[in-house]
């Protein structure tokens, strides 16, 4: 299972693409897969920073699509807003200026 602890407050289910909240067991949130992928890539990175052309060629290129800058903000607006609903703080993904 590909199962990560975020903060010990969510669990991230890779597999199924949910969000769980270890507070509020009823507290299941459901991503698209390519939110779910941006989530799983920035977990796996260990807070280091990635940059966007990182972020599209592992989440949409190496699968053979091409998608616009707007989507991948898009995707990761939606990622905020899940983990919020999860229960985590709004700023728990922070933007580094120039760099990811």
């Amino acid at each position: 299972m590909n199962l990560f602890m975020i903060n010990e407050e969510v669990i991230f289910d890779a597999n199924a693409n949910e969000l769980q909240s270890l507070k509020d067991k009823l507290a299941i949130v459901s991503l698209n897969a390519p939110t779910a992928r941006c989530l799983q890539l920035l977990l796996e990175s260990k807070g280091r920073v990635i940059s966007r052309e990182q972020f599209l060629a592992e989440v949409w290129n190496a699968r053979g699509v091409v998608v616009s800058q707007n989507t991948f903000y898009q995707n990761i607006s939606l990622l905020r807003k899940s983990l919020e609903q999860a229960g985590l703080s709004k700023d728990i993904i922070i933007t580094v200026r120039k760099r990811g």
